[in-house]
C-alpha cells in the first residue's frame, strides 16, 4: 500500500459509492427529468460492491445535480448572510462574505467529495484497482481532482472542510481562532467560515469525521440543518453572530427606543436565532435536503425580509452545480472567483491542515474550556480597546 492509502478496504467501498452518485449527477443534463433518489443509491450500492470485487461498472442513473452537498446551503450560506446582516453588517459585504464562505462547495477545485474522489482514483492507479479504473474512464473532464497529487486532496478536506478526524471541540476552537485571524476584506475570511461551519457540521460524536471517506458512511445527513443537530447549528450560528461583531466594528446597530432595548447590531443575538429557528425549524424532526431547499431557505429569505427589513441578494447557490475554476479562467456568479483564488485557497488549506492539538498548542488556546470560552475572552479584550492576539501559522 502507498503512503496515502486509507486503511483496509472500507474505505474504497465507500468512496467507490460517492464516485458512483458524483458519475450519476455528470449524466444529467438541463431539463432532463432525474431517476428516483431510491435507484440512484441501489445503483452505487451496486457499483461499490462490483468495485470491490475487482469488476468493471457502468454508470446508467441520471441524479439532479443540484441537491446540497455541505451544511447545505441553507447552513454555509444563507445562515451566514443572515447572521452578517443581524449583527449590523452591510448588505453587499454580508452577501461577498456569504459567497465565499459557501465557495469551498460552489468551486468544484474546492469541493470535499470531488478531492475524496480524486484521491481514491490516484490511489487506484497507483494499486491497479480495475473497478475503480473502469469508474475513472467514465468520468470525462473530471479536472484537476484526478491529476493532482493525494496530498492535496487531503489538504482541501483537512485543511477546508474539518475532515480531520480531531477531537471535535479542539477542531472548532481552532477554527474559530483562524477565522477572528483572518481578513475580512479577503476570501480567507469567507473560506475559514466554512471550514468552522464545518467543525460542526462535520462531526462523529466527539471526533471529527476524517478524509478521505469524510462522511461517506453516513450519507449526507450530518450536512443537514434538522433536530439531530439542532443545538450545534445554534452554536454555530451564535458564534457567527458574535464574530461579526468583533470583525465588523463599524455597522448599523439598533439604539434604544420607545420602550425597545437596543442591540449591538441590527437585531440582538437571541432575537437572531428566534428568527433563525422558526426558519429552519429546528425543534422538527430530521429535514432533509429536498426541505432545506423547498422550506427551510425560503424560510430564511423571509426571515431577513421580515425582521431585518433586508432583500437577500438574487444569487442562489442551491440552483447552480459546481463549476471547474482552475481550468476554466475566471468566472462571474455576483462576485469574481479566479484561478488565483482557488491557488490561494489551495495554500490556505495546505496551511489550515495541521492538527487541531498542535495548532491550540501553539498558540495558547489550551487553556479555553471551548470555541465559546475564547470568544468571550476575545469580546472582553475587544471591549478593552486591546489589540486582537497574532496567531501562529505554520509555513506552507
Amino acid at each position: 500500500p502507498t503512503a496515502f492509502a486509507p486503511d483496509g478496504p472500507g474505505p474504497v467501498v465507500v468512496l467507490a459509492h460517492e464516485f458512483a452518485h458524483v458519475l450519476q449527477q455528470r449524466r444529467h443534463r438541463t431539463g432532463q427529468m432525474a431517476s428516483p433518489a431510491r435507484f440512484a443509491e441501489a445503483e452505487a450500492i451496486a457499483a461499490a460492491c462490483a468495485v470491490a470485487m475487482g469488476r468493471r461498472v457502468t454508470i446508467r442513473t441520471a441524479l439532479d445535480p443540484r441537491e446540497p452537498a455541505a451544511w447545505g446551503e441553507g447552513g454555509h450560506y444563507y445562515t451566514v448572510y443572515f447572521a452578517m446582516l443581524a449583527a449590523g453588517v452591510n448588505d453587499g459585504i454580508a452577501m461577498r462574505t456569504a459567497f465565499y464562505a459557501q465557495m469551498g462547495d460552489e468551486v468544484a477545485d474546492l469541493d470535499a467529495v470531488k478531492a475524496g474522489v480524486g484521491y481514491i482514483i490516484r490511489l487506484s492507479q497507483q494499486e491497479n484497482y480495475p473497478g475503480f479504473l473502469s469508474l475513472a474512464a467514465e468520468a470525462h473532464n473530471y479536472g484537476p481532482a484526478v491529476s493532482q497529487e493525494p496530498f492535496v486532496n487531503l489538504n482541501i478536506q483537512q485543511g477546508l472542510h474539518s475532515l480531520t478526524g480531531e477531537l471535535a471541540e479542539l477542531e472548532t476552537l481552532k477554527r474559530l481562532a483562524i477565522l477572528l485571524n483572518a481578513d475580512p476584506r479577503k476570501i480567507d475570511f469567507g473560506l475559514a467560515i466554512h471550514a468552522f461551519g464545518d467543525s460542526f457540521a462535520h462531526r462523529n460524536g466527539d471526533y471529527m469525521y476524517k478524509g478521505p471517506t469524510g462522511h461517506g458512511p453516513d450519507g449526507h445527513e450530518p450536512d443537514l440543518i434538522g433536530a439531530p443537530r439542532a443545538a450545534l447549528y445554534e452554536r454555530y450560528a451564535r458564534l457567527l453572530y458574535q464574530a461579526a461583531l468583533l470583525k465588523f466594528p463599524e455597522r448599523q446597530q439598533r439604539p434604544a427606543m420607545g420602550g425597545k432595548p437596543g442591540a449591538p447590531g441590527r437585531i440582538t443575538e437571541d432575537e437572531m436565532m428566534f428568527a433563525l429557528g422558526g426558519a429552519v425549524q429546528l425543534s422538527s424532526h430530521s429535514s432533509g435536503e429536498a426541505y432545506e431547499k423547498s422550506v427551510q431557505i425560503p424560510a430564511i429569505r423571509e426571515a431577513a425580509k421580515r425582521e431585518l427589513g433586508v432583500v437577500l441578494g438574487d444569487y442562489a447557490p442551491e440552483e447552480h452545480e459546481d463549476d471547474w475554476i482552475s481550468h476554466g479562467g475566471a468566472q462571474l456568479r455576483p462576485f469574481l472567483v479566479t484561478p488565483m483564488d482557488v491557488k490561494d485557497a489551495l495554500r490556505l488549506g495546505a496551511e489550515w491542515s495541521e492538527g487541531a492539538s498542535g495548532y491550540c498548542l501553539a498558540n495558547g488556546l489550551n487553556s479555553f474550556k471551548n470555541a465559546e470560552d475564547y470568544m468571550r475572552f476575545k469580546l472582553r479584550f475587544a471591549a478593552k480597546g486591546k489589540p486582537a492576539i497574532q496567531l501562529v501559522m505554520p509555513p506552507p
